[in-house]
């Protein structure tokens, strides 16, 4: 009865109340630990990806995730009144329904925005549509699969983020992601230790983080995914006319083009 009360009580709360809570979570020693693995990976991977627009929907408390990157414009979008210091420009705005033209932005970072909203497809929909061809969404999200995230089931019951997140596995955006049309490019995996609040036992059990990457990668607490956006386009097939001459009715060469199986008729 209690787990069906704090269920209720989590569905209940706005996207603003889920960020706030996990940002308050990201401040504490165990959202720390993970910040201080994922900060660099993914500052890493933006290294890499270049244009002229960057755009992180959801903010991650006053953390500067874009810092790294080589792109100059930077935004930071999301739809909450609160004033975090930010290093980038903040744009008020629903993150379901972004208030970008379509087309218009090269690379978009989404800092656990699918876990904590209600609607998360509709967000990939929009990323997509701003998106421009060949422009790359950095996911990150918490693995539902590994020790840390077997710490969310026995913490459901305490009624907080983020526990009470709807954690997606790295296999199920990815199948969202490629139902768009997405190529994924790049996925990696960080945090292999259980979530315990002693940090001098999660000093101890800091060796998990090699063994972890080297042989069971994918089953880290955190990760980052990376994929592309890919435009199909419909490339026309030009048939093979040949011209082929014949007498009109008043004698006159005429010129004609069909074709090639319509020659053996003749």
């Amino acid at each position: 009865m209690y787990n069906a009360i704090s269920k209720l009580k989590h569905q209940k709360r706005s996207y603003s109340q889920r960020r706030d809570a996990l940002n308050h979570w990201y401040c504490g020693y165990t959202g720390q630990q993970f910040l201080a693995l994922a900060q660099p990976r993914l500052e890493a991977l933006l290294a890499d990806l270049f244009g002229y627009y960057l755009l992180q929907v959801g903010e991650l408390g006053s953390v500067d995730l874009l810092g790294q990157s080589r792109i100059k414009q930077r935004v930071i979008l999301d739809d909450s009144g609160r004033v975090h210091p930010q290093p980038h420009p903040l744009l008020p705005c629903e993150v379901d329904k972004l208030s970008i033209v379509t087309d218009s932005v090269d690379v978009v970072v989404l800092p656990h925005t699918l876990e904590i909203h209600d609607n998360a497809h509709q967000i990939l929909r929009e990323v997509d549509r701003i998106l421009v061809p060949e422009g790359h969404v950095l996911v990150m999200g918490f693995n539902p699969y590994s020790l840390w995230g077997g710490t969310m089931w026995l913490q459901k019951s305490v009624g907080r983020l983020p526990w009470q997140g709807h954690f997606l596995s790295p296999g199920r955006v990815k199948d969202w992601l490629k139902l768009l049309g997405y190529e994924i490019e790049h996925m990696e995996s960080y945090f292999y230790r259980p979530a315990l609040r002693h940090p001098a036992l999660m000093d101890k059990l800091m060796w998990l983080e090699r063994w972890g990457a080297r042989y069971w990668p994918i089953l880290g607490g955190g990760y980052i995914l990376v994929a592309r956006k890919q435009v199909s386009t419909l490339t026309p097939i030009r048939p093979r006319w040949q011209v082929r001459r014949r007498l009109g009715s008043l004698g006159v060469a005429q010129s004609s083009m069909q074709r090639d199986h319509d020659s053996e008729e003749s």
